[in-house]
């Protein structure tokens, strides 16, 4: 944990990176300005970067103290500018290069819960429809289920995963889905 900071001088100049390729993109220029908002009333030194115009090079050449990342999806959230920052020696907001990548991986993902015994909704991993008739008999996945994509996919934050309430409706054309069971409740982030 790092030190707090009270003063917005103590902060140096942050560049709030946003944008990116990923198919979140308009959704984290929105959470971007809001962040850049939010931390220039504050006082804060806060410029923009949207990182799919202006990429690294520009974060090497405006050298800013720290890095607020809002960049959504592949490019953002994937590890991938985790690593660039981390090889600039900036620090950034949110999570590391290897929790970053794996949690990109649905499958890992709930591998890893499950090894740590933590609690998790089962899950069927689908690679081709047959596996539909795989699945159906397990007790513990019950309609409707919800569908979430395999690593590398287009999965956008804009569209929440697609509930299914008949088996043939949740098989898609892209293989190597997880089909947890939808769980109701209510969505946070940290």
């Amino acid at each position: 944990m790092g030190k707090r900071i009270d003063n917005p001088a103590d902060f140096g100049r942050v560049a709030v990176v946003m944008g990116g390729a990923a198919a979140e993109r308009e959704i984290s220029l929105i959470s971007g300005r809001a962040v850049l908002g939010a931390l220039q009333r504050r006082g804060v030194d806060a410029y923009a970067l949207d990182w799919r115009d202006e990429g690294l090079s520009a974060l090497m050449n405006r050298r800013p103290a720290r890095v607020f990342n809002i960049v959504h999806g592949r490019g953002g959230e994937d590890g991938v500018l985790q690593g660039a920052l981390e090889a600039l020696g900036l620090p950034y907001t949110g999570s590391g290069v290897l929790a970053s990548a794996l949690s990109m991986d649905k499958l890992r993902t709930k591998l890893c819960w499950k090894g740590a015994a933590l609690p998790t909704p089962a899950w069927h991993v689908l690679e081709k429809e047959a596996d539909l008739a795989d699945c159906t008999h397990l007790m513990e996945l019950r309609l409707p289920l919800s569908r979430r994509s395999s690593p590398g996919s287009r999965w956008s934050s804009r569209r929440p995963a697609a509930a299914h309430t008949s088996w043939p409706t949740l098989w898609t054309r892209k293989p190597g889905r997880v089909a947890p069971p939808q769980v109701n409740g209510r969505s946070g982030s940290a």
